[in-house]
């Protein structure tokens, strides 16, 4: 595409950003304070994050909907594609390689220190809950599939007390045995 045909854009409060050959979708994101944006963007063959207008790691892709702030906005990780597998970027730094990370998976704890996702590992062929933090996961049994999985801080309202002293807990449905 030449670089006069771009029409993918940005517009925050009213402000044009970079002109861009697309966006990712799903990925316009606000930190929870308001004071930072972030979004996927790709320029030729290759796909970026651009936070505060500033382009990150260039990957072979950005997942859709993974963009993900901590709690206190200082923080943003997401997925991108590198080959055929999958990494987590947290603070622009990359996780090891993953078959896939499982959609909407990644989250970080109430104190904004700890990232988990739930990912399958190109060994062993399970998917575990891998944290930010080391000797911190669970596997599943090989064979088994990850059919959704979520911090069980989305199913309260108001976290437990639990959660609120940063223990990070984490509900998974696998199906066995796939």
């Amino acid at each position: 595409m030449l670089p006069w045909a771009r029409r993918s854009l940005v517009v925050v409060d009213g402000q044009e950003g970079p002109r861009y050959d697309a966006l990712v979708a799903d990925s316009l994101r606000f930190s929870p304070d308001s004071q930072r944006v972030a979004y996927g963007a790709r320029q030729g063959k290759q796909w970026s994050v651009m936070l505060m207008g500033s382009p990150g790691q260039l990957y072979d892709g950005i997942g859709a909907g993974s963009l993900v702030f901590s709690p206190n906005g200082q923080r943003l990780a997401y997925v991108a594609q590198v080959g055929k597998q999958q990494v987590v970027v947290v603070d622009g730094q990359a996780s090891k390689p993953y078959k896939g990370i499982a959609a909407g998976s990644l989250a970080f704890s109430a104190d904004s220190q700890h990232v988990a996702y739930a990912a399958n590992d190109e060994e062993e062929d399970t998917w575990f809950v891998g944290a930010g933090w080391p000797g911190r996961q669970t596997s599943t049994k090989p064979g088994s599939r990850v059919l959704s999985s979520a911090p069980t801080a989305s199913a309260w309202p108001t976290p437990p007390p639990w959660m609120r002293r940063n223990r990070w807990w984490w509900s998974m449905a696998v199906e066995q045995g796939v």
